[in-house]
């Protein structure tokens, strides 16, 4: 017997769940499909039975045991947290000392040394508008010796 699309409305229909037409709808569902019939039967024997069965008694103490396990359950948990936090706020400090120990700011690398032709070629710029060619090459020999000569 294959199973029905509508199957899933069975437990819905039993508990009195489906508004007057959805209700309406199913019954009549329920009289041309036998796979949602049986399974419809099997629920309200299983109802039937659970209501007749009897109850077992809970054993006398068992809720306090109960009751202190799930405490205790929370201690144990919030005891874990705990550790748990205070070992990240140790490392968070411990990263946090040591950049400001190191001076606070991520350290770059040294700027490379500058060649006395690229000073020689800035500082001749600025006196390059009022010169000739002829001029520039000899003011930046100029400034190029000076700079190797340790002249500034």
């Amino acid at each position: 017997m294959a199973i029905c699309e509508r199957i899933e409305l069975i437990d819905q229909y039993h508990d009195g769940e489906l508004t007057p037409e959805q209700r309406d709808s199913f019954e009549a569902h329920l009289r041309v499909c036998p796979a949602c019939a049986l399974e419809l039967e099997r629920l309200r024997r299983l109802s039937r039975f659970l209501r007749v069965a009897p109850r077992p008694e809970m054993p006398p103490g068992l809720t306090d045991a109960l009751h202190g396990s799930i405490s205790g359950m929370r201690e144990r948990v919030m005891v874990r947290t705990a550790r748990l936090l205070a070992f990240a706020a140790t490392v968070v400090l411990a990263v946090c000392g040591a950049w400001a120990l190191s001076g606070g700011a991520l350290r770059e690398p040294p700027p490379a040394p500058v060649s006395p032709w690229e000073t020689a070629a800035v500082l001749a710029r600025a006196d390059a508008a009022s010169m000739t060619t002829e001029q520039q090459f000899a003011g930046w020999v100029v400034v190029d010796l000076s700079l190797e000569n340790g002249n500034d």
